[in-house]
């Protein structure tokens, strides 16, 4: 009796040791442990019965996380991962990011910067001696100023349309039609697609790795990422336990040729991987403070409203001088939103499967939760009972 109780008591003693080893491996502590649910708030209800009404409505299919100082309040999936198979989502369902890859790609870049590699007002062409337009800095890319046209819609002029294009390709159209520009670098803040294309590009150029395998080693592994990954079509294709996206009336929305150009796009992720990258961004653990505060500082001095953009993030400001952090997105029928609340350290989280525009006005009321008086004054806070109104559009992105 006494053997067998000394060998449980050695091996829980080595399962432990093992565990404490891994944990002190990964560079990011604490970012990748199981992520528990602390409601000292006592609002989860009142979130849950928002976005439980906005379900009943067909007006959300998708997954919700809300964090405060550092602690998940809330976290719950509604409806279909797949309409057609009735498989319902789960907690870690990947959806599309859209432009919530701006972000992430942002911080690569960054990164690069924080390791001497790049600076902000390096010019476009001496990491790309093709890139045909001049005076184009990486810090314009990053807070969309370039003046560049979209490729989005200049690539339906030279493609056809059904053939993916991949981001040297996109360039190299550029080279060779040398689209008009919109605007003469840095005149004005103009949001574009092409930008963060173009960043991708500069990563892969001075990292020397693939875009995908730059942020699978720096980002996501670090990070404790492990449902985030990459979609190129017609190369990396197949993305586990992700739901399907949708347009109206559950019309499924279908792959195109643009699916091969990221940057700007492409990321498949969930609600408690993106509070991971987000919290640890905020620690520290991926760039320098100095450069996090510069990336969250508006970049653009023409817009005198409350809206203005960073560099890889938009910004709200609110009545009493506090910030929201956020970018929000959508591509074909996935819609998604992560929002830093910097006054109470609190993030929320809505990814969709089913295009809509509701979920940017959510945060409305949800961080309404935590103090209604200092909301953007121009937008009205939904009362639970009532269905919530759609977003200001020029919040969408």
């Amino acid at each position: 009796m006494k053997i067998k109780t000394l060998f449980f008591l050695s091996l829980i003693l080595i399962l432990s040791c093992n565990k404490d080893l891994k944990r002190a491996a990964n560079p990011l502590k604490n970012t990748s442990e199981s992520l528990l649910v602390y409601d000292s708030l006592k609002i989860a209800p009142s979130i849950d019965s928002l976005f439980t009404k906005l379900h009943q409505k067909t007006r959300f299919n998708g997954n919700v996380l809300f964090a405060h100082k550092n602690n998940i309040v809330f976290k719950k999936s509604y409806g279909w991962a797949n309409y057609q198979s009735k498989r319902l989502l789960n907690i870690r369902t990947s959806f599309q990011l859209a432009s919530v890859s701006k972000p992430i790609t942002a911080t690569a870049v960054l990164m690069l910067v924080d390791q001497g590699k790049i600076s902000l007002d390096d010019l476009v062409q001496y990491f790309l001696p093709n890139f045909p337009y001049k005076g184009i800095t990486i810090r314009m890319l990053l807070s969309h100023r370039s003046g560049l046209s979209n490729y989005i819609y200049f690539c339906e002029r030279y493609t056809d349309k059904i053939t993916p294009i991949y981001n040297n390709e996109v360039l190299d159209l550029m080279t060779d039609s040398i689209p008009l520009l919109y605007y003469p670098p840095n005149y004005r803040f103009n949001y574009c697609n092409t930008n963060y294309m173009l960043l991708a590009l500069i990563v892969e150029k001075v990292s020397a790795l693939p875009f995908a395998d730059f942020l699978e080693k720096n980002i996501f592994v670090p990070c404790g990422m492990q449902d985030t990954r990459l979609f190129i079509r017609g190369k990396r294709e197949r993305i586990p336990n992700s739901a399907t996206g949708y347009h109206y009336k559950w019309t499924q929305a279908l792959p195109v040729y643009q699916d091969g150009v990221l940057g700007d796009k492409g990321i498949y992720s969930t609600v408690e991987d993106l509070f991971r990258f987000q919290r640890a961004l905020l620690a520290g653990d991926l760039i320098s403070k100095e450069l996090l505060d510069e990336s969250f500082s508006p970049q653009s001095p023409e817009r005198k409203g409350a809206r203005n953009y960073g560099l890889g993030w938009r910004i709200l400001k609110c009545k009493d001088g506090s910030d929201m952090i956020y970018h929000s997105g959508w591509w074909r029928g996935n819609n998604a939103l992560l929002m830093y609340d910097s006054k109470n350290e609190a993030i929320l989280v809505v990814l969709a499967n089913i295009r809509t525009k509701v979920i940017f006005g959510t945060f409305q009321y949800v961080f309404g939760l935590l103090d209604t008086t200092r909301l953007p004054t121009k937008i009205l806070l939904p009362k639970i009972e009532k269905t919530i109104p759609e977003a200001d559009s020029s919040i969408v992105i």
